[in-house]
């Protein structure tokens, strides 16, 4: 563990580390995705797992690859598969 410039407290684990304790590795790689967390925590309050898994306008987005800024399928090659895969369910 190691103290940041603020003063907070810092533990990095490596992802076979966190499994290994059973927790969930996220990575936060801009400020925007910062943001984007905050509005999934807020969303959260209201909805329930099951709901958000099933929800089919997020599916109607994501199956013709309107992802642009969605972490983790944003990416061309992402985007490229997600129209032949068609998901409509978590």
């Amino acid at each position: 563990m190691s103290r940041s410039a603020s003063g907070l407290a810092e533990i990095q684990w490596d992802k076979d580390g966190l499994d290994t304790m059973g927790l969930l590795k996220v990575d936060i790689l801009a400020l925007g995705m910062l943001s984007t967390l905050r509005w999934c925590f807020d969303l959260g309050k209201s909805y329930r797992g099951k709901e958000l898994q099933e929800d089919k306008p997020t599916y109607a987005m994501i199956s013709p690859a309107d992802t642009l800024g969605v972490f983790q399928i944003e990416s061309r090659a992402q985007m490229a598969m997600l129209p032949r895969l068609g998901p409509q369910t978590f």
